[in-house]
């Protein structure tokens, strides 16, 4: 898992450059930083919580990098070769820089977050108790965030037919310890439910500390972890494990809150970082982004690295005419199309966003009446339909209105991480398209592979099948 050791300075290199002069925060030089010196004040402890965020911004990773190879896998974008063999299933191999570059990112994420939780504890008096129980959720709702990306690439569904008791996760790391090549840092995989198990606990946990929102400031509210953003994941998660009340009861709490909803058209939570459709974002700016080689734009958007197309299978889905998800959000140029979403450098990665809210909803009542149309799922899947100006979906069955609001998902979640999920929870194989062949659900390939580095360091750990 490379799981160097990361000296506080990383936690706080997001935040140093606008929030004070050098010579007022450190004492030490910038590349070592004590934790006594980082966590000795009020101030120095909350930028070390917002440190926490600038390792969400990992070029590997949460800057959206996870959105776009879940995207690659699915259908809705067409595999681009600076990817390596991201989106080609069976020509992927254990040595994939991607994917191991991805895998050492998601766990130095988490490294930072348990590393500010060990420094914390010492000195959480020094803050009031609401900011200190902040933190800490923070850093669990992160911590969960990551995990739950890291097992659904490296792990099957939470419903594959062997049992989530079964099939094995990822290493659950929820301790930072000083030594990286010290012998509790050889963790075994646990498995795929004691992985979904670690993340409830602490989204529930997050979920208690979290405040709803930061009152007066939309930036933070959307770019920092609130109740919202806990519950939508929990929402998320028992939709994966099929729990469909469980996920309609948190669904529930988002939509009850008050503080979100949609916007008047489906472009403009892309063009508007903070209005109260978007739930959680990482977010940039013009001097602190991605950058040409790992933002969203530079990959989605036209003229810059020209890299990710949008298929025709996922064209095929709208009726072009009208829905606004096409004519705002599908650009075409040189006769290719490509998602209008993202078009700067600094444009925001967006996490959760309230449409997939309404949508979780109405997919757990659907599953939910197995004799009949469910009224309220029905209402709640052309709400979302109609912002588009896309037209009323009538079902005349059960499964035919989930059918309706997984092809739905697709449509509206689109460029945002989801798609690949949605094949692999429900358990569906996947079609040939352009030059990938089909892959039926349970081949081995459908499964990333435990980078073969880490293999070779880490004996407790043991290989996916087929790698």
């Amino acid at each position: 898992m490379q799981l160097k050791k990361y000296y506080i300075v990383l936690m706080l290199a997001g935040v140093v450059i606008t929030s004070c002069k050098k010579s007022d925060l450190f004492e030490q030089p910038l590349d070592a930083v004590s934790a006594a010196t980082a966590f000795s004040t009020p101030d120095r402890i909350d930028k070390s919580a917002t440190g926490m965020y600038a390792a969400m911004q990992n070029p590997n990773w949460t800057c959206g990098r996870h959105l776009i190879y879940c995207d690659l896998m699915g259908l809705d974008a067409n595999p681009a070769p600076y990817f390596a063999q991201v989106g080609y299933f069976d020509k992927m191999n254990a040595n994939d820089g991607i994917v191991s570059a991805a895998w050492t990112a998601a766990y130095n994420t988490i490294y930072v977050t348990n590393l500010f939780v060990k420094s914390f504890a010492a000195v959480q008096s020094m803050v009031p108790a609401a900011k200190a129980s902040q933190y800490f959720g923070e850093a669990s709702f992160i911590r969960a965030y990551n995990y739950f990306y890291m097992i659904n690439f490296w792990g099957k569904s939470y419903l594959d037919p062997a049992g989530p008791t079964n099939n094995p996760g990822v290493p659950l790391v929820l301790t930072a310890t000083e030594n990286a090549f010290d012998a509790s840092n050889f963790i075994p995989r646990s498995t795929v439910k004691q992985v979904y198990d670690q993340i409830e606990k602490d989204l529930l946990d997050a979920e208690q500390k979290l405040p709803l929102n930061y009152p007066g400031d939309s930036y933070t509210t959307v770019s920092r972890a609130t109740k919202g953003a806990a519950r939508a994941m929990l929402m998320r998660l028992y939709l994966y494990e099929g729990q469909w009340a469980k996920a309609i009861t948190y669904a529930d709490l988002v939509i009850n809150s008050g503080l979100y909803k949609l916007n008047a058209t489906p472009e403009v939570a892309f063009r508007n970082y903070t209005t109260q459709e978007s739930i959680f974002s990482v977010a940039f700016s013009g001097s602190n982004n991605p950058g040409r080689n790992n933002a969203l734009a530079a990959h989605y958007y036209p003229g810059i690295r020209n890299d990710i197309t949008v298929s025709q299978s996922y064209l095929s889905l709208m009726d072009t005419t009208v829905d606004l998800r096409y004519k705002n959000l599908i650009l075409k140029s040189n006769n290719l199309f490509w998602s209008n979403k993202y078009v700067s450098f600094s444009d925001w990665a967006p996490l959760i966003r309230y449409s997939e809210v309404l949508l979780v909803k109405a997919e757990a009542l659907a599953r939910l009446s197995s004799a009949v149309v469910d009224p309220a799922a029905l209402g709640l899947l052309n709400q979302v339909r109609a912002r588009s100006k896309a037209s009323i979906v009538v079902a005349a069955t059960p499964q035919s209105l989930i059918d309706a609001i997984l092809k739905e998902r697709r449509i509206e979640l689109a460029f945002e991480g989801q798609s690949y999920f949605d094949f692999q929870r429900n358990l569906l194989d996947l079609p040939a398209h352009t030059t990938v062949t089909a892959q039926p659900y349970g081949t081995n390939f459908r499964v990333w592979p435990i980078p073969l580095r880490d293999i070779n360091i880490m004996p407790t750990l043991v290989q996916n099948p087929g790698y």
